[in-house]
Order: structure tokens, then sequence, then C-alpha cells
């Protein structure tokens, strides 16, 4: 190999260059074996003096073969593997995007499925809401008529007994009296159907169970 010193001294010589980057008009017809770099005749006394040397055709031979076998390493080997890299991704390529466009028509079909169960699930409890408002307004609109018609009697029954009071005979007033001795017995107060409604608090839990993450 060449050493760091020798390669300080000289340029790099141009790929497809046949004379020396030193010597100009020398032409490159040797070979040293020690630095493996092609050399003029004038290198020989100087730069590369005691090394090894050989005509640059010697070694084409050699560098044919390697050439050669570079080329069919890269055309049996190295280019097949490559291709069947390429084929290999390409087969990846379809398979993602069928993977993936799989996942989005079942997330569609389970969210069309989900809207219908919910809107289902809406429809059936709207309804049970307007049984139990309706039930709850005729318990509440019979509790208010009895409550008026109770009012209107308690009412009129006060007017007697200050009618009694101001104009009535001892006897009057005396059944009067035994009237006002019973408790007032107020209509009872209807029990109401209720119902309850909470906001879910965590919807980003259920967005996670409709893509399947879950």
């Amino acid at each position: 190999m060449a050493t760091s010193k020798y390669k300080a001294q000289i340029p790099f010589r141009t790929k497809g260059q046949t004379t020396c980057t030193h010597h100009k008009g020398r032409k490159l017809d040797l070979y040293c074996e020690e630095c493996q770099v092609p050399v003029c005749i004038k290198w020989v006394s100087t730069v590369h003096k005691s090394h090894p040397l050989c005509d640059l055709s010697e070694i084409t031979h050699q560098t044919e073969q390697n050439i050669q076998s570079f080329i069919d390493k890269t055309e049996k080997v190295d280019l097949v593997q490559i291709d069947q890299y390429i084929t290999s991704t390409d087969r990846h390529l379809k398979d993602n995007a069928s993977i993936f466009e799989n996942f989005s028509q079942q997330l569609k079909i389970q969210t069309n499925n989900l809207k219908e169960d919910l809107d289902l699930l809406t429809t059936q409890t709207l309804y049970l809401y307007k049984q139990i408002e309706e039930d709850n307004t005729k318990l509440l609109q019979t509790y208010k008529q009895d409550l008026e018609m109770h009012s209107t009697q308690l009412k009129h029954q006060v007017q007697e007994c200050k009618v009694a009071l101001q104009r009535g005979s001892d006897i009057q007033i005396y059944d009067k009296g035994c009237e006002t001795q019973f408790p007032v017995t107020l209509p009872v107060k209807p029990a109401l159907s209720t119902a309850s409604f909470s906001p879910n608090k965590n919807p980003q839990g259920h967005h996670e169970k409709l893509s399947g993450k879950s």
C-alpha cells in the first residue's frame, strides 16, 4: 500500500488519465506493486526506487478477472437480491394498503351499526320519557283537581261558619262546631315516576372502543 507520506506528495490521478501527474507527457505504463498505483518510467528512480515493478499490461488479466467477478456477483447475486427486495416491498405496499383499507371498512361498518343501535336506543328512551311524562301529568292534574275541590269545600265550610257565628242560632253554632272538630284531610300527593340522564364524562373511552384500541 502507498504510505501517507507518498499520498501527500502527489495529487490524485484523474480516472482515465494515461499520463503522469508530475511528469507531463510521460505515459503510465508501469505498475508499482508496493504502492499499487500506475507509474511512469521517470518515477522509478525517485519515489518508487527499489519498489517491485511490472508492466501495467501484466496486471490487466487479473484486473479483468476481478471486473468479471464483480459483474457476475452483481448480476447473479446483488441485483437478483435487490429485485427480490423490490418485489417483496411492492407486495408489502399492497398488503399495507389492503390491511388499512380493511380496517377502514370495518370501522365504517361498526360506526354505522353503533349509530343504528344508538338511534334505536334514543327512540326507545324518548318514548319511555314521553310515557312517564304523560303518566305523571295525569297524576298531577288529578291531584290538582282534588286540591281545588277540597279548597272549594273548605272555603264553603268557612263561609258557613262565619254566617253561623254572625247570626246563627245556638243549635246551628253547635252543629258547625261539631263539624269543625274533624281534622282537615288533604288529598294524598301522588308518587311520581322518575327518570334520570347522566351525560358521558369519558367520551374518549368510547372513541377508543369505537376505533378498536381497547
